[in-house]
């Protein structure tokens, strides 16, 4: 338990990273008093609406008002980023293409994937922007207001309720595997192609439940519209104080 414990802990957590196109460094870009001199594309592996595309929207818009130049997000959703990042690597290594995407976009699709468009060490990563727990969501309908709740649940009605995702090896996805996996849980994946997908698929009811960042739950579930079950982080989140955190799921372990 202790390992799969360790791996949600620092596989599954959110971190974003802007990379270059595969030779920025050696083209030295950096090196140029006057860079940027024409506008900067951002390519984000999700569609609108997620954490990526919304830290991406945020970081670009302070980077075009201290450079002076305009700053352009453009998402490529699919495959798990992939997409995107298969354009980030073929674009001019001139700098002016930068990429956003979480963790998983690197570190899962090599194993997802038997053969990827693109050559994720090509990419190298440049900064990390933000770091954030996911949230368990499920629609204000579901029968369950905790975790413990939600377990008892799924465990009465093996396989009969859903979940969404936002891509098929994102974290959102094997953050509820994992669960699964732990627990016992049997329920069937849907994936969306983004959080900004995922989310609203969750608020009509189409799947009871879905993993998620803060930012794309809070004001539906301050209006009620939702539940807030749980937290994947070690310790519980100030933003939601009373959720479980990954600390007490051995609690849970039948």
């Amino acid at each position: 338990m202790t390992t799969r414990r360790m791996g949600l802990s620092k596989a599954l957590r959110l971190g974003l990273i802007t990379a270059a196109c595969a030779s920025l460094f050696a083209t030295g870009v950096q090196a140029q008093n006057r860079y940027p001199e024409k506008p900067v594309r951002v390519l984000v592996g999700y569609a609108p609406g997620g954490l990526p595309d919304t830290v991406a929207r945020v970081v670009s818009q302070k980077l075009g008002e201290r450079w002076g130049q305009q700053v352009v997000v453009e998402n490529r959703a699919g495959a798990n980023g992939s997409i995107a990042a298969d354009a980030a690597q073929n674009a001019a290594p001139d700098g002016y293409t930068l990429f956003v995407s979480d963790n998983s976009t690197h570190a899962i699709n090599p194993f997802l994937y038997k053969k990827l468009a693109y050559d994720p060490a090509k990419i190298p990563p440049i900064a990390m922007l933000a770091r954030a727990p996911l949230y368990l969501a499920a629609h204000s309908s579901f029968p369950a207001n905790s975790l413990a709740e939600m377990v008892a649940v799924i465990k009465a009605n093996p396989g009969k309720y859903t979940y969404g995702s936002s891509g098929i090896g994102s974290t959102h996805h094997l953050c509820m595997e994992f669960l699964k996996a732990s627990l016992g849980l049997e329920m069937t994946h849907v994936p969306y192609q983004g959080t900004g997908k995922s989310v609203p698929a969750l608020l009509a009811g189409d799947v009871p439940m879905v993993w998620s960042a803060y930012p794309s739950l809070a004001s539906q579930a301050k209006e009620g519209k939702i539940k807030l079950l749980a937290v994947n982080s070690l310790r519980r989140s100030s933003s939601a104080p009373n959720l479980r955190s990954e600390e007490h799921t051995s609690e849970l372990q039948s």
